[in-house]
């Protein structure tokens, strides 16, 4: 939870530089980057970016600042509940 919420705290930083909430743009400018550095998994990695995007979209005036404990979005992907 703080490695993923650390990483959008990049990303946000990399799209408020680029003034970009373009999802495949910011994908290419920090996938690699966000996986080797925070150790995520790709779909945790896509998942931040989305977050980034969705936050900076509301007000491109402000960078996004995400808090260490905040909510991290699972699907089928990321965690299973069943072995």
């Amino acid at each position: 939870m703080e490695r993923f919420n650390s990483a959008c705290d990049g990303i946000a930083e990399v799209a408020f530089r680029e003034k970009t909430a373009n999802k495949l743009r910011l994908q290419r400018l920090v996938y690699g980057e966000i996986r080797a550095r925070f150790g995520l998994s790709s779909q945790l990695a896509i998942r931040a970016i989305s977050k980034v995007c969705e936050a900076y979209k509301r007000d491109k005036t402000i960078r996004p600042r995400f808090r260490p404990h905040g909510a991290v979005p699972y699907d089928q992907r990321i965690m299973s509940l069943c072995p």
